[in-house]
């Protein structure tokens, strides 16, 4: 039996984030024997699914802090290639990852776009840098990824639909997941002391495009007077609007990549 292609992708870490459980979604499903994953891994920090990939025959590779991504990825690629493609996920990033693969020999370099705002501002400094990764990108992928139009755009520029390298592929959902399970329904009911409440559910984003219209935080809105759900059975919602029982905040922005060791975008 001949060898399978191996996949070196190169994002920040394989932790919860919408990215690293995307592509984990992806390689639980493939045919391992044909296809197998490898993992560089920008932030240099064992995360949540390490293990999880290493047992399905994927190796994980932590860049150094000592030296800069570019020489921890051409190590990688020098040291434990050959490899049959690059994926990059690291948004503007990608144009230096794309072009140190190319100069490594690698013969298939895919740039994705995951997001249509990275939320790190326009500055003109800013401005400069992604016209200059949005070159070479273009330069250096043979492929380029987004999971919309939008994002295909916002990474690639703006006539990046008219190149034929240029696919939207929308992120694929395990649907099973989400199907309606009463046993659970009533156990995390059960857990929050929502067993005879009417509860509105909202999945947080910290994304400031997410909420629509915009309207100035008020001291009564702010994280800190956000009552959230206890799973001791009792409930801090049992005073509030009975058409509204379910409140949630996210105090923190998470930014899925940044030009830090953390990521890069």
């Amino acid at each position: 039996m001949s060898e399978p292609k191996r996949v070196l992708h190169v994002f920040a870490a394989l932790d919860s984030g919408g990215v690293a459980n995307f592509v984990m979604n992806a390689y639980r499903r493939i045919d391992r024997s044909k296809v197998q994953f490898d993992f560089a891994l920008t932030s240099g920090q064992e995360s949540m699914s390490d293990s999880e990939a290493r047992s399905l025959g994927g190796r994980t590779f932590y860049f150094s802090p000592e030296l800069s991504l570019c020489e921890s990825l051409r190590r990688v690629l020098t040291e434990d290639g050959p490899f049959d493609a690059v994926h990059s996920h690291v948004f503007f990033y990608s144009g230096l990852v794309l072009k140190t693969a190319k100069r490594c020999g690698v013969p298939v370099r895919i740039a994705h776009a995951h997001n249509a705002d990275t939320g790190e501002g326009s500055s003109l400094l800013r401005r400069a840098y992604r016209t200059a990764m949005r070159h070479l990108i273009r330069k250096n992928a043979t492929l380029m990824l987004g999971c919309s139009e939008k994002a295909c755009r916002y990474v690639f520029g703006e006539r990046c639909m008219s190149d034929g390298r240029t696919l939207v592929m929308p992120d694929g959902i395990d649907c099973e997941r989400f199907a309606f399970n009463a046993e659970v329904r009533e156990r995390v009911r059960a857990d929050y002391g929502l067993d005879d409440k009417f509860v509105v559910g909202h999945p947080p984003t910290p994304r400031r495009f997410a909420s629509w219209p915009p309207r100035a935080p008020s001291a009564s809105s702010s994280p800190a007077n956000v009552p959230l759900p206890r799973s001791n059975g009792s409930s801090p919602l049992s005073n509030s609007n009975p058409r509204l029982q379910l409140r949630s905040s996210v105090s923190s922005t998470a930014r899925s990549a940044s030009p830090s060791r953390g990521g890069a975008s």
